[in-house]
């Protein structure tokens, strides 16, 4: 899986999950394996969603990201992308 911000610096602009059956890996260099699934949008939209302030299908239908990939894997991303630990915390006014 590859995730691209265009709104960051070329040298950090790329990153993968590399998903295994028993681990995943965060890579900052291409590792080399094909990419079944690529997120693009800005790196602040991504981390709303992460956080839990924008919800997954709020950001796909602004366009503010989008997914590329298999039918399929665009669908079930949003459910097995686990968001932070503290994305159910409510955040001050």
């Amino acid at each position: 899986m590859q995730f691209r911000f265009p709104d960051v610096p070329s040298a950090t602009r790329d990153w993968w999950l590399v998903i295994g059956s028993a681990e995943t890996d965060v890579c900052d260099d291409d590792p080399g394996h094909p990419v079944a699934v690529t997120v693009t949008g800005s790196l602040r939209r991504m981390t709303e969603v992460w956080r839990g302030d924008v919800t997954w299908p709020d950001a796909l239908r602004s366009g503010d990201l989008t997914i590329q990939g298999p039918a399929t894997l665009r669908r079930a991303l949003p459910r097995w992308f686990t968001l932070s630990d503290f994305a159910p915390v409510a955040r001050p006014a």
